[in-house]
């Protein structure tokens, strides 16, 4: 009978730990691009308006697109005014409605705030 002698056992290797690569022999990082800044949106502007006549449509504005709904709470209806050049204010889109004779109830406000 042949007898069998137990293996011996295998030394424990201790994990291989791998080096980062000298600094020489990094590839270089991606040269960051800048980002396309968006444009700034012009402020949408708001505001209850008494009308001068019972015409409904809006007035045609240089400078300004209108839209005019037939609902409001104390005017005749509600304008809504995106100025067509970033350097349009509030105040220019009040005084052009004043000369037109229709009166802004209230502030005039960006749209989506209350």
């Amino acid at each position: 009978m042949t007898q069998h002698r137990p293996a011996a056992p295998t030394p424990v290797r201790p994990p291989r730990t791998v080096q980062p690569a000298p600094r020489a022999l990094r590839p270089a990082p991606p040269a960051a691009l800048p980002l396309p800044v968006p444009a700034a949106q012009p402020v949408i502007l708001i505001a209850e308006v008494v009308l001068p006549g019972r015409d409904l449509t809006a007035p045609a504005l240089p400078g300004w697109t209108l839209r005019l709904w037939p609902v409001a709470r104390l005017g005749d209806a509600t304008l809504e005014a995106r100025p067509d050049t970033p350097q349009a204010s509030a105040q220019d889109l009040r005084a052009a409605l004043a000369e037109l004779g229709i009166g802004v109830l209230g502030p005039l406000r960006p749209r989506g705030r209350t």
